[in-house]
């Protein structure tokens, strides 16, 4: 009986693994950014998913490629990988809770700008960087970079306009989080989905070569994930609101209700004031956030140590 049971099991999990792959695969070939199946933590991943020449539906459209095509992380070893999908709630998260002393951050606006400055240190609580030996994480990425502060001054307009274009977004920094730490594109310096194959924290952040704190999708350090709500945790180059991953009704956003640049226009408080307008939004899912701007006006990021 046992062994009738174990082998049922196994041809299920063998079912589903292939109706997942077959799931992403599909979407995949009609241009569209998958979402998780429903019930299941499996999100598709998002490998070489990217544009560099003109925007295309379906790929994250970046300005440049990514720059090392050949140090590509081997898949064997994780058990959070399957085929075409990754499950999150197997991954390993990077472990501790501190928080760094010095995280500067401040808004201003002028005219018809807004002037973002930060020294890239997160006002919440991080995990311990570098990697300790003794983190499970450390089996699968020995990050050795501790925090370090970066000057950022993001110039943008304070009002942005949408444009029927789609322009390409940075590899690196193309937003920043209104708690210091800057957005980065979903890929890694191998093309690989940085997501799924890097040690992030409980934030969903990590440090990159240059000590460097950043994001690559939705935190939950961000917005209140215990009363979601339809919270502003960022801006973009184009001066447009990136969200986080909820609805005014406190419902997940999902990769359906957006557009190609990971983006929708509905009311929202801008300014206190509100107005009916386009803006981002972070998900838990490839692309995780911004994959075009939208802006008639792309601003200026200015970084220095």
């Amino acid at each position: 009986m046992k062994r009738a049971l174990g082998l049922g099991l196994v041809v299920l999990t063998g079912i589903l693994t292939f109706s997942l792959y077959q799931y992403g695969t599909q979407l995949a070939a009609v241009g569209k950014f998958p979402d998780a199946l429903p019930s299941i933590k499996q999100h598709g991943i998002g490998d070489d998913r990217y544009t560099i020449e003109e925007y295309e539906e379906g790929l994250v459209f970046l300005c440049d490629a990514p720059a090392n095509s050949n140090l590509q992380i081997a898949t064997s070893g994780k058990d959070w990988i399957f085929n075409d999908y990754w499950q999150v709630s197997l991954k390993p998260v990077v472990s501790g809770l501190e928080i760094i002393e010095g995280a500067l951050f401040s808004e201003t606006t002028e005219d018809a700008t807004r002037v973002l400055t930060s020294n890239g240190v997160p006002n919440h609580a991080v995990g311990i960087f570098p990697i300790p030996e003794i983190d499970t994480a450390y089996q699968f990425d020995t990050n050795d970079r501790a925090i370090t502060e970066q000057s950022i001054t993001m110039t943008i307009p304070k009002d942005p306009a949408l444009s029927y274009d789609r322009i390409c977004i940075p590899r690196e920094i193309y937003g920043l989080a209104l708690s210091g730490a800057p957005f980065h594109s979903p890929f890694d310096e191998s093309n690989q989905d940085t997501r799924v194959y890097r040690m992030q924290d409980s934030c969903n952040g990590h440090t990159d070569a240059s000590g460097h704190y950043h994001y690559h999708g939705a935190s939950s350090c961000l917005e209140n994930i215990e009363r979601p709500d339809h919270t502003l945790v960022g801006y973009a180059l184009d001066g447009f609101g990136i969200f986080g991953a909820f609805n005014a009704d406190g419902t997940m956003v999902t990769n359906k209700e957006l557009d190609g640049c990971h983006g929708h226009t509905h009311d929202i408080d801008w300014d206190g004031v509100t107005k009916e307008m386009y803006h981002y939004h972070t998900t838990d899912v490839f692309p995780y956030t911004v994959s075009c701007l939208r802006g008639k006006e792309i601003g200026e990021v200015i970084v220095g140590e």
